[in-house]
């Protein structure tokens, strides 16, 4: 029953939004690598160069070091040479994994969150290979804020970047502590092997299916470890608001669970076998979708009744607004209506799980920063925030319906198995037919 994400393959992938600190991986020359991608970009396409140069780039003059037809032609990622089975976004990096098990990153690394060691560039435009993991295979893997994750396929767990909070699992250490590399988290016991990860803010999720524990540690904040309702007085004598090795949620032992996903500072698990969706921490923007209404946090896990009865497949947070895909391609969305991220044009919030019966059936979502991407039967459709171009549609204006994901040069739409996104940085994933 191991999750593997190298049973997948993508052989096209598509990346648009921000390419802030490079975190779409795009092979540009240093004036322009900043610039948002506007329509989606080919990054594991030989058609890499039409797709780089219709992006309506500023009217610089370009000579020498800059020019276009010598830094941007040939595939990109340039680094990446074999089969990608995964990507994961964090807030302002990217985690590529490959069919080999190898490990690429790129973006951010301004708290060594990439796994590239001490090195002086803050920032990376071009996927790097993480030596340090060489010596495993990696399976699966998630990115925080400022953290990441890497599993591998015997179950051990690697973490890198941040660990003021404990996110790390590595035990207590300084508020500013940075890890550099990749270092294995040897807190867990012998018999537990670790199939996924999830990562939040501060805090990390890390799921043995094999045995149905779900375990956390970070910080303790709203509640987001689960593991007790002590965490209001984290401060106080009895209540560490730090969990620094990771530690078993308990009540969750016997509920079956199949899968985990983490929010900012709020996670959830899924029993597809039940039929329960149980969640815990923040209750920021209706996340808990209370009877009552009330925004209020959960220190223990416990069932979120608007979406029982629902095979639920996926839940994901953005922490304005909230998702829930179901198995046959039903996507329910809930929280605030900013930019027309819940696709109505009502600025009300919604307190509630509201399934979007207009579309297509869904094969995937996810949540960015007041933005939605769906994967459909019908093509990639997108609506909320068009900031930095998120949606992929060529310009930068929101939309409270869905509107289609289109390449810049041929103007239409396409098909994806899989979308992911950081803040405001897209990826989809097309897989072998």
């Amino acid at each position: 029953r191991r999750l593997s994400g190298l049973r997948r393959r993508y052989f096209t992938i598509r990346a648009w939004g921000s390419n802030d600190d490079g975190r779409l991986g795009l092979r540009l020359p240093h004036k322009y690598s900043s610039l948002p991608s506007w329509f989606p970009a080919w990054i594991l396409d030989d058609s890499v160069l039409t797709s780089y140069t219709a992006r309506k780039l500023p009217d610089y003059p370009i000579s020498g070091d800059d020019d276009l037809s010598a830094q941007v032609a040939g595939p990109s990622p340039a680094n990446i040479t074999e089969d990608v089975v995964d990507i994961v976004c964090g807030m302002a990096h990217t985690i590529f994994l490959t069919r080999s098990g190898r490990v690429y990153t790129c973006g951010s690394n301004r708290f060594g969150q990439l796994g590239l060691g001490k090195v002086s560039n803050f920032a990376f435009f071009e996927p790097q290979l993480v030596a340090s993991l060489l010596h495993s295979r990696i399976v699966c893997a998630a990115a925080g804020a400022t953290h990441s994750l890497f599993v591998t396929e015997s179950g051990h767990v690697y973490a890198t970047g941040s660990s003021g909070y404990g996110q790390l699992g590595l035990g207590k250490a300084p508020s500013n502590a940075l890890l550099w590399s990749p270092q294995l988290i040897d807190a867990f016991d012998d018999n537990v092997q670790i199939s996924k990860v999830a990562a939040g803010f501060q805090f990390s999720i890390a799921f043995d299916q094999d045995n149905g524990h779900v375990y956390s540690f970070g910080s303790r904040a709203h509640g987001c470890l689960g593991h007790d309702s002590g965490y209001s007085n984290a401060a106080t004598a009895r209540h560490d608001p730090i969990e620094w090795l990771p530690r078993r949620i308990r009540s969750l032992d016997e509920k079956k669970i199949d899968d985990v996903y983490a929010g900012a500072s709020n996670a959830v698990a899924i029993s597809r076998e039940t039929k329960a969706v149980y969640s815990w921490g923040a209750g920021v923007n209706y996340f808990h979708a209370h009877d009552d209404n009330r925004e209020i946090d959960k220190a223990e896990p416990s069932v979120l009744a608007e979406l029982s009865g629902q095979e639920i497949v996926k839940v994901q947070s953005s922490g304005t607004h909230h998702g829930a895909l179901t198995s046959d391609g039903r996507l329910f969305l809930w929280g605030l209506s900013l930019s027309g991220c819940l696709a109505t044009s009502s600025f009300s919030a919604t307190k509630k799980p509201v399934e979007i019966t207009e579309l297509p059936r869904v094969n995937d979502f996810t949540l960015g920063h007041q933005f939605t991407i769906a994967a459909t039967a019908e093509g990639v459709l997108s609506w909320g925030s068009g900031q930095d171009g998120a949606l992929g549609n060529g310009d930068d204006r929101s939309h409270s319906t869905p509107v289609q994901v289109k390449t810049q040069e041929s103007d239409e739409g396409f098909n994806a198995k899989h979308v992911v996104s950081g803040f405001a940085h897209v990826f989809a994933l097309n897989a072998d037919k």
